[in-house]
């Protein structure tokens, strides 16, 4: 029973394959965990919600919804190219993943 009450303390996984053929369990929250460091690594901006819409095991694809807080002096559009990119990097660093889509939502806008 303590097996079952860990498991589900941790969340829900998903089952992925490496180019190789071998497969391997990641948790969902792990992935969001990625996600998180990449958008906090950026000066003035800080990750809210990360939500995978999609993960196709198949084609070791992605969709990702994700909401930031950003500083009002902060580029929305030179913003977006910098964490479409270190997103793409990491997740198929960190996983094997290639993301197909990423809606980026400014969620909350503060003056410094």
């Amino acid at each position: 029973m303590e097996v079952v009450r860990r498991e589900f303390a941790r969340g829900p996984s998903v089952e992925l394959t490496t180019p190789a053929g071998h497969t391997y369990a990641m948790l969902l929250a792990a992935l969001r965990a990625e996600v998180r460091a990449v958008v906090d690594a950026e000066l003035g901006v800080q990750a809210r919600r990360v939500h995978v819409l999609e993960l196709d095991q198949d084609t070791m694809t992605i969709d990702l919804r994700l909401s930031v807080t950003m500083s009002s002096h902060s580029s929305i559009s030179d913003l977006q190219v910098r964490l479409r990119a270190g997103i793409t990097v990491r997740l198929r660093e960190a996983a094997g993943l290639r993301t197909r889509t990423l809606d980026l939502i400014a969620e909350d806008i503060y003056d410094e």
